[in-house]
């Protein structure tokens, strides 16, 4: 709900419009400024005798806050002065804990105490006396409207008061950004992802084109099947096709003369 209790208007709505209405048309632009600068300066009043109030209650409620510091200081002082008694208590006796002073110990679970920062009845003094009070602007009846309004559209933009003062705003303000800075960190990521995927694919192409540059190469073999192919039998280089030596006898090599036979023996002179 908004709290509109302090406003100001217009320059031109606080002095007499007779200053400037009933004006010759050769001085009426000159007493709209006179009458807007009165009110300006009204204006500056106002601002100022608000600031004074809002300052008044600035300091009562700082005022409240120290006093309840005190006596939260006083009750704080008063909890250690007993704290050093059972202290004594509890070093100076040999039993159970239990049986001190003839009375069980009751244990009791802690109680998880509500703050009630958001309760009305928790407020400061200034800002509830601005709900209670005649002179603030009340909401309209918007769930009126809603009894009109589409299902669909309904489940769409929500109520229709959450457009006129919605109390969510704030959460849905950062949801919507928490939402935003967690789509860009996984697009990031994703880039990366790719990235290093890049990388890891051309390093490996790279080494696989090393690999295969330093790899010997394979000679071919001479192929006997082809003529006209220089070969060198026995010293002499002789075209193939030319002399006509067949495959056969390539391939039983050149040929060798055959090894010469000793001398027969001269007999002797008798």
């Amino acid at each position: 709900m908004p709290i509109v209790k302090r406003g100001i208007a217009h320059p031109l709505a606080y002095p007499d419009p007779a200053l400037y209405e009933q004006s010759p048309p050769d001085m009426i632009l000159q007493n709209i400024d006179m009458a807007s600068f009165s009110g300006a300066m009204q204006q500056l009043g106002i601002l100022a005798s608000y600031a004074t109030e809002m300052f008044q209650d600035l300091y009562d409620i700082a005022n409240e806050q120290s006093k309840r510091l005190v006596r939260a200081s006083e009750k704080t002082s008063s909890i250690l002065a007993r704290l050093e008694e059972v202290e004594g208590v509890v070093s100076s006796n040999t039993q159970m804990l239990g049986t001190v002073g003839g009375t069980d110990v009751a244990v009791r679970e802690p109680v998880e105490v509500a703050s009630g920062l958001f309760n009305k009845e928790a407020m400061p003094s200034a800002i509830k006396s601005r709900y209670v009070n005649e002179a603030v602007q009340r909401a309209p009846p918007l769930d009126t409207v809603d009894e009109i309004v589409l299902p669909e559209t309904r489940v769409e933009w929500g109520p229709c008061a959450a457009r006129f003062s919605n109390p969510k705003f704030f959460f849905e303000e950062f949801l919507q950004a928490e939402e935003e800075r967690q789509r860009l960190i996984k697009e990031e990521k994703a880039k990366r992802r790719k990235e290093r995927k890049a990388r890891k694919e051309a390093q490996r192409r790279r080494l696989a084109e090393e690999k295969v540059a330093q790899a010997p190469t394979k000679k071919k073999g001479l192929n006997w099947r082809e003529g006209l192919e220089a070969y060198d039998l026995g010293g002499t280089t002789r075209q193939l096709g030319q002399m006509g030596i067949s495959q056969s006898l390539v391939s039983q090599g050149p040929s060798v003369p055959p090894p010469r036979e000793a001398p027969a023996p001269t007999p002797a002179p008798t």
